[in-house]
C-alpha cells in the first residue's frame, strides 16, 4: 500500500486501500484481506495519516479449543515530517521523509501494527463456557455428564468449614 503523496495538494484527503494478507507478507493467523481507510492531512512541513484497519484472523479459542474467524479493527496515526532535524530521531511516532522521496510505503508500519493488535486472549465468544475439566466435553455444545459429587479430597477440610459456616 503506497501513497504517491506528491500528486496531492496540501489539505485533507481520504484514501482507501484493500490488499490480501499474503501480499502484505502477514503470517497466520491472518486471513483474507486488509481494508485500510486513511485520512491524509498534508501540509508543507508534514503529513499526518490517521488510519483505520479492518482485518480477519483465524484463531483457536483459548477456552473451548474450537477454530473461529474473528473480524478485528485497529486504528493508528503515522506522522511523516520533511524537516531533516528528525532524520536521526528515536521517536517512533515521527518519521523523517527525505526531500527526494515521492512515495510513502505503508506496508512495514501496517504489518507491525496489525501483528501488535492481535488479541492476547482469543475467545470464540465472550460467554464461551470452555471445556469440562473432568471429561473434556465442550460445554458450549454438550452438557457435561460428570458427577458433581466427585470432589478432590484435598478440599474436604474446607468443605467441613463451609458446612459449619452455613449452619
Amino acid at each position: 500500500m503506497k501513497i504517491k503523496y506528491t500528486t496531492y495538494p496540501d489539505g485533507i484527503h481520504d484514501l482507501v486501500f484493500t490488499e490480501k494478507v499474503k501480499d502484505l507478507g502477514l503470517p497466520e493467523p491472518f486471513v483474507g484481506e486488509v481494508k485500510l481507510n486513511c485520512r491524509m492531512d498534508k501540509s508543507s512541513s508534514q503529513i499526518v495519516l490517521t488510519c483505520d484497519a479492518a482485518y480477519s484472523a483465524d484463531f483457536i479459542c483459548d477456552r473451548c479449543t474450537e477454530n473461529f474467524i474473528s473480524d478485528l479493527n485497529t486504528n493508528f496515526i503515522l506522522v511523516k515530517v520533511f524537516d531533516p532535524e528528525f532524520a536521526d530521531s528515536e521517536d517512533n511516532a515521527i518519521e523523517y521523509l527525505p526531500s527526494d522521496a515521492i512515495v510513502i510505503d505503508l506496508d512495514p508500519d501496517l504489518t507491525e501494527i496489525l501483528k501488535l493488535s492481535l488479541p492476547m486472549k482469543r475467545l470464540c465468544s465472550d460467554d464461551c463456557k470452555g471445556l469440562c475439566s473432568g471429561c473434556g466435553v465442550n460445554l458450549n455444545s454438550e452438557k457435561c455428564k460428570c458427577s458433581d459429587e466427585s470432589v478432590d479430597p484435598v478440599w474436604n477440610e474446607l468443605l467441613k468449614i463451609k458446612d459449619k459456616l452455613n449452619n
